[in-house]
């Protein structure tokens, strides 16, 4: 009897070391591939507003569930591109991009849709705020939306991949190679002095849009993000459920050839996130004179560098 062969494990793509400041030097306005997760800016943002406030609404089950998830030290998280938006002391800070899967932005709850900012050819999101151009261009927005989700997170001792790089594919899917044979790929993407002072004009806008809403507001918005999260379960649990048909036996999946039409699913319908519960308007237009309104302020124990600064300081130069 010939012996069994044995059988490899899958192996797990190799994994980025964790940040270190000593090792990494980051530079403000350039964009790194760093593991984290979209909703690490959404929750932050929703945790220093509660904390900011006397009038707190309650976290949902669904956000409870999430911030105990990334604190586990073994959290499997994607690494994606973030863009560095300012250092205090040996501290980045980032604010990483999202695709979301493809899924558009209006079946996001609505924390998200308010922090979300259009990057590079990505159409501008809500109309008429302003995008983030990168120079050179972005070149995934032209593939589907990208947003930067701009309440920024500290950088920590997350996994880093080293500076953002794409590589470019043709028709078929195949990497792009020169006439040497190496492949072509690009880096060193960024923002210029110009999109750093205007980047932080426009946070700080969002920033005080947020603190505007009221405690209903807050509400519905929270509520909104528990809808977003069982519509996307759904969908998870459906795509599943189809692929099963492929991979199981015909005596669990049934005779009948092939996927069976399923019902689609309804939108996801959510109150408009420029009224409140009470109808009163809330700020949205990126022109508004209210948001215009002071930088954060400086901290007196440790150095703080921000995009804003950077930008006010380098004037023209890149």
């Amino acid at each position: 009897m010939p012996a069994a062969s044995a059988v490899c494990p899958p192996t797990r793509p190799k994994r980025s070391p964790r940040y270190d400041p000593k090792r990494h030097p980051v530079t403000i306005g350039r964009i790194y591939q760093m593991e984290c997760s979209v909703r690490e800016p959404i929750l932050k943002a929703i945790t220093v507003e509660r904390n900011r406030s006397p009038l707190t609404v309650s976290l949902t089950p669904s956000m409870l569930s999430s911030k105990a998830y990334l604190k586990k030290k073994d959290a499997d998280l994607k690494e994606r591109p973030c863009l560095v938006t300012s250092i205090r002391g040996e501290e980045p800070s980032i604010v990483p991009f999202a695709t979301f899967e493809g899924q558009p932005i209006t079946k996001l709850d609505l924390h998200t849709q308010h922090w979300a900012v259009a990057v590079g050819a990505t159409p501008a999101w809500p109309e008429g705020r302003s995008s983030i151009p990168i120079s050179p261009d972005w070149p995934e927005s032209y593939e589907k939306p990208v947003y930067a989700l701009v309440k920024a997170i500290p950088v920590g001792d997350r996994r880093f991949g080293g500076l953002y790089e794409y590589w470019p594919r043709d028709e078929r899917g195949y990497r792009l190679r020169r006439a040497d044979g190496t492949n072509v790929v690009q880096r060193n993407f960024k923002l210029t002095a110009e999109t750093i002072a205007d980047f932080g004009r426009l946070t700080r806008q969002i920033q005080q849009e947020y603190e505007a809403l009221t405690p209903e507001q807050r509400t519905v918005w929270n509520d909104s993000w528990d809808a977003a999260q069982l519509l996307q379960d759904v969908a998870q649990s459906s795509i599943a459920s189809q692929m099963s048909r492929f991979t199981a036996p015909p005596a669990v999946r049934g005779m009948t050839p092939g996927l069976q039409p399923t019902t689609p699913l309804a939108p996801l319908v959510l109150p408009n996130k420029t009224t409140a519960a009470n109808d009163t308007p809330v700020p949205t237009s990126p022109t508004s004179p209210t948001a215009q309104g002071p930088g954060s302020g400086s901290t007196k124990k440790k150095k703080r560098t921000s995009l804003l600064s950077i930008g006010l300081s380098m004037g023209a130069r890149t």
